[in-house]
């Protein structure tokens, strides 16, 4: 085949390549530049010129577990002859070789799934609710000056962080123990963050922007650390920095989105209740484009690391925010608004799988693109490594089926958090320090002396359990609906999500370890936000 051809001259021409260079010897083999589908495993199988069929028989016998049989039609009607001799065989996987089979936790894996995403929540509640933070007015190591805040709580929340971004590259590079390989990066950044941060906070106060510098210089340490641990090691791959400078190009869109966040739940407070609506379409316009960012950042790396990264990480953050803003809607009309842009963008993801929506998709694309008439459909439902991004109608159903499920996830996680994080923010120790607070501190700064912000009121913070409380209830039916309707219409998409997601998020420790790492980060980010310490939310003078 073709095909065959074109991969066998592509590895000649790189091992010849590497054997020519003088440091061939210190190279191992070239890593494949795009994903798997479980951790490095499942690898994408090009169809032999001269396959003996009783072979299968053979291959039955040693072999434990196979990629799902899938229907070979699901309502594709104008295949070429060219779409079927594009067609691959079916790949089938040893037992032996499944990183699952070796991290298998059997029976009880939806269980230890269910424990484990609260255990962000828990250390987040605890680490921002339940100890005092200090006054921040008062000098910095008096008895109630808030010592606290730069000996303890914003070191840990730092290096928890940087914990998480270099766990998340290690996951992306495919290291064999990606969460106990870089303890010197952590325990750097908690020093430097004592070592920079104390001494601005007792010359300078918590100046405008103070939780910025503390970002930029987690940041900053965390890649400094990588690019270090990189180059020494012993035997590292050609593509070892292409990779960390990829990775560096998805952080900085994260914290570019960040950003933009911020401004979202600042203009929240400032805006009427009128233009209310229209940041929270805009905030739903937002997503979608880093999402799609992300997904072309990502294709360097393995398939379930970049879909994560794309639709998870991306989706969770900014639905952990867009809970943040629900103390600024004065207007319960508001919400009603809220939900039907919310319900929209989550039904947009299954209308995507209809053949409707991909044939106007691969017009628009060839209009786009000056090919219209010559982009071909492929329903290779055999790719099981295709991210969406050709005419292959199988490989995008499977995207937009992973992404509908990611968001139906994230916003019911964001529920809970903005329950639980609500409830101690506004009734804890520290309610003073946050805008859901029922007493709110007074701004002394020079532009604002003596200002009293505006309390959250028990009507509106009871209007927002309310609606938190309805919207669960709807992302429940709304994913158990998506459920029934990829299993029972689009059946080969659930076949092979179902062996290969569903095995990871409940089996797999390592890829639920990720989750959390995500999880983690988002919600310490966000809350970090809103404190009154960090300078960021409060940064701006009048918000009454």
């Amino acid at each position: 085949m073709e095909g065959d051809d074109s991969l066998s001259s592509s590895s000649s021409s790189s091992s010849s390549s590497s054997s020519s260079s003088p440091h061939g010897s210190m190279l191992l083999p070239r890593t494949p530049q795009r994903g798997d589908i479980e951790m490095n495993v499942l690898r994408k199988n090009m169809a032999k010129e001269n396959r003996d069929p009783d072979d299968d028989d053979d291959d039955d016998e040693d072999s434990d577990v196979k990629t799902p049989k899938v229907r070979e039609r699901e309502g594709y009607d104008d295949e070429s002859e060219e779409d079927k001799n594009y067609r691959e065989l079916p790949h089938k996987i040893k037992q032996e070789q499944t990183l699952g089979a070796k991290l298998n936790l059997g029976r009880y894996g939806p269980l230890f799934f269910a424990l484990v995403m609260f255990a962000p929540y828990t250390f987040i509640f605890a680490l921002y609710g339940a100890i005092p933070l200090g006054n921040p007015h008062e000098d910095l190591f008096e008895d109630e000056g808030a010592w606290i805040m730069v000996l303890l709580i914003n070191p840990t929340v730092m290096t928890v962080v940087s914990y998480l971004i270099v766990a998340t590259f290690f996951g992306c590079v495919e290291e064999e123990r990606p969460f106990l390989t870089f303890w010197p990066i952590v325990i750097a950044t908690y020093v430097v963050q004592l070592m920079v941060m104390t001494p601005l906070a007792y010359r300078f106060g918590f100046f405008p922007g103070f939780g910025a510098v503390c970002i930029f210089i987690c940041y900053a340490t965390v890649f400094i650390g990588l690019v270090i641990h990189q180059r020494s090691k012993m035997y590292r791959t050609s593509d070892d920095f292409r990779k960390l400078l990829q990775y560096a190009k998805v952080i900085l869109a994260i914290f570019i989105h960040i950003v933009l966040l911020c401004i979202y739940i600042i203009a929240y407070r400032y805006l009427p209740s009128s233009a209310q609506p229209v940041l929270t379409f805009a905030l739903t316009i937002m997503t979608f484009i880093f999402r799609k960012v992300l997904l072309s950042l990502t294709d360097i790396f393995p398939l379930e690391m970049a879909m994560l990264l794309s639709s998870f990480w991306i989706e969770n953050m900014a639905d952990v925010f867009y809970t943040l803003a629900f103390p600024s809607v004065r207007d319960p009309a508001i919400y009603a608004y809220m939900f039907v842009i919310n319900f929209f963008s989550n039904a947009a993801n299954l209308l995507f799988l209809t053949s409707p929506w991909f044939t106007f998709r691969v017009w628009i694309k060839g209009v786009l693109t000056c090919k219209c008439g010559r982009m071909p459909t492929r329903n290779d439902l055999e790719i099981y490594d295709e991210r969406g991004h050709s005419n292959n109608r199988p490989g995008y159903n499977r995207r937009q089926t992973r992404f509908y499920f990611w968001k139906i996830f994230s916003q019911l996680l964001a529920i809970i958090f903005y329950l639980g994080i609500s409830a101690l923010l506004r009734f804890g120790p520290n309610n003073r320090y946050y805008p859901l607070g029922t007493n709110p501190i007074e701004d002394v700064s020079e532009h604002d002396r003596g200002v009293q912000r505006i309390a959250l009121s028990t009507e509106d913070y009871r209007n927002s359990l309310i609606y938190c409380g309805a919207n669960f209830v709807v992302l429940c039916a709304a994913g158990i609906f998506g459920f029934v309707l990829v299993r029972f219409c689009y059946t080969s998409t659930f076949e092979t999500l179902w062996k290969i997601q569903g095995h990871l998020i409940l089996r797999n420790r390592i890829y639920i370890g990720y989750v959390v790492c995500i999880i983690t980060h988002n919600g310490l980010i966000a809350v970090m936000m809103i404190q009154y310490h960090y300078k960021i939310w409060w940064a701006f003078g009048l918000f009454g």
